[in-house]
């Protein structure tokens, strides 16, 4: 069960890609990425226990390493347990609205990302309340001949810089993850 983790692991981050922004995104013409700046950055954790009752505890972080008028950089920093998985970049366009159903599909295959359902709530955190819209939406991926397919609910603020994500809860690999905010900050 443990060889599952990585696959499960790599569709957790592109559901956070791909989610990150996208409540936001259905509902204007507006890139959520446009209010970041570089030096900006969110923090993330989220639990899961596999099937053989092992919790894995993973982080990530995102930060604004470069942006010009037409595109934002972001670095992505994850950690599973006591395994670091190499930084990654990814470059968002800012001269557009932002579309994370673009991003999946450009990966090639078949991919898509369809919207389930959308409305609005606020979520506490840390006694900390966040003003959010969520989307529902499902996934589905075809990587490396393998099909993923996941349902994810997320939730994003206008408050929370790098694309707005607060809180995300999705079905990976036959596993529930929830992924919270642990953090962010703007540049100084």
């Amino acid at each position: 069960m443990v060889t599952k983790l990585p696959r499960a692991l790599w569709l957790m981050c592109l559901t956070l890609l791909l989610a990150s922004g996208y409540a936001q995104a259905l509902r204007a013409d507006d890139n959520p990425y446009k209010r970041s700046e570089v030096g900006d950055w969110v923090s993330y954790k989220s639990e899961v226990q596999l099937p053989n009752g092992q919790k894995v505890s993973t982080t990530l972080k995102q930060i604004v390493k470069a942006k010009d008028d037409k595109e934002v950089t972001i670095a992505i920093e994850t950690q599973s347990g006591n395994m670091k998985l190499p930084a990654r970049e990814i470059k968002v366009r800012l001269d557009q609205p932002y579309d994370p159903a673009t991003s999946i599909q450009q990966m090639g295959g078949n991919n898509k990302a369809e919207k389930i359902d959308e409305g609005t709530e606020t979520v506490k955190i840390d006694n900390q309340f966040y003003p959010c819209q969520w989307v529902k939406m499902k996934i589905s991926v075809d990587a490396a001949g393998q099909k993923f397919e996941t349902t994810s609910k997320v939730w994003t603020s206008k408050e929370i810089p790098v694309g707005g994500l607060v809180k995300m809860e999705t079905e990976v690999a036959g596993q529930k993850v929830v992924m919270l905010l642990t953090g962010h900050g703007k540049k100084k």
